[in-house]
């Protein structure tokens, strides 16, 4: 008699989901008696499925190893943690080739300065008849060489973000490209460094992205362009995808790009995502959803109640679920007080 029952209960639930849904009739005293409050549904072409853990780290243009261009030693650097402002020295390096550089460029104004004095006297002297052309042009073309190896010296201590009459000093500033924060240090104060050695490395912590192992046992890989979120308001899509092997299991690495800023993330934090299934279904409040025997239901209002329709939970997010089924998309769901209706429900032969 037991099995009969059951048996006879889950025919039931499979036959709700295409039998006509049962109308309540629920006068609007009864409704404020019952305390009854009504949500909106609102459509949504995809929803949440069980969540896959990210890691945030930075954006792949957005980290920056920083090298000292000249040989020396470290005099100061700044630690990990340490926030930057673009063109801010993150070290500083005592560098004998500076100061080479320096006393190079002294010698090669002084040079400058001697040619143009020199192609001067050389013009006035072949306007008097003096000397002939080819002395002047000589000295035009000692002028020329000279100022241009001037300008070499002067251009390679630009590049080095240098003034001329600073680099006698030999202190090397090694300024951050970006504005950031220091990521990891390679250096000490006192060591010794060579030209193009990693000193530090920076990056931006405004520009960020996630990256997610998925288990291959999982099922299908989300494509590029998927999308991710959560409850706490993140919202990522995939932008690559690249084999990868995590806790001895095989799995794809998916990084993702944010769709908005997310000032709450720090790289290294480690954040719970739920992938997006694209379908057409409907957001509705958690409360609004009840089960009997297994099935859930929602009680949309009608013009004299509420209408019992069944419904199929596809995902949650949050205070929110997704479902599917013939709820119209201007209904408004009871959600609170469903005890009270499915009681009654159930009185006009629910179950």
């Amino acid at each position: 008699m037991t099995r009969l029952f059951l048996a006879l209960a889950s025919l039931c639930s499979l036959s709700l989901l295409a039998a006509e849904p049962a109308t309540l009739i629920v006068s609007p005293q009864q409704r404020e008696a019952l305390g009854i409050e009504l949500a909106a549904v609102t459509p949504a072409d995809s929803y949440p499925t069980s969540p896959v853990a990210a890691q945030v780290v930075a954006a792949r243009d957005a980290q920056w190893q920083v090298t000292t261009p000249l040989a020396g030693q470290i005099v100061r650097v700044l630690p990990v943690g340490s926030p930057l402002r673009a063109g801010e020295p993150v070290a500083v390096v005592a560098s004998a080739p500076l100061m080479q550089l320096g006393a190079d460029y002294v010698e090669a104004q002084n040079q400058a300065e001697q040619a143009i004095a020199a192609r001067k006297r050389a013009e006035a002297l072949y306007e008097d008849g003096l000397v002939a052309l080819k002395h002047r042009e000589q000295a035009e073309r000692d002028e020329r060489q000279a100022i241009a190896q001037r300008e070499a010296l002067r251009n390679q201590l630009r590049l080095l973000g240098i003034q001329p009459e600073e680099a006698l000093r030999g202190e090397l500033p090694i300024a951050a490209p970006f504005a950031g924060r220091v990521s990891a240090v390679h250096v000490t104060t006192g060591s010794s460094v060579d030209a193009a050695m990693p000193v530090v490395e920076i990056i931006n912590p405004q520009a960020l992205e996630l990256v997610v192992h998925w288990p291959l046992s999982r099922g299908e890989v989300p494509a590029v362009g998927a999308r991710f979120a959560n409850a706490d308001g993140v919202l990522a899509h995939v932008l690559a995808q690249a084999p990868s092997s995590a806790d001895g299991r095989q799995t794809v690495q998916l990084r993702l790009g944010l769709a908005a800023a997310a000032p709450q993330l720090r790289p290294g934090q480690w954040i719970w995502l739920n992938p997006q299934q694209q379908a057409s279904v409907l957001g509705v409040n958690r409360n609004a959803v009840i089960r009997n025997a297994g099935q859930a239901v929602v009680f949309s209002e009608t013009a004299d109640g509420f209408a019992v329709i069944p419904v199929v939970v596809a995902g949650e997010n949050g205070d929110m679920r997704f479902v599917s089924g013939e709820v119209p998309a201007d209904a408004r769901l009871a959600i609170s007080g469903l005890v009270a209706l499915k009681g009654m429900w159930l009185g006009h032969g629910g179950e």
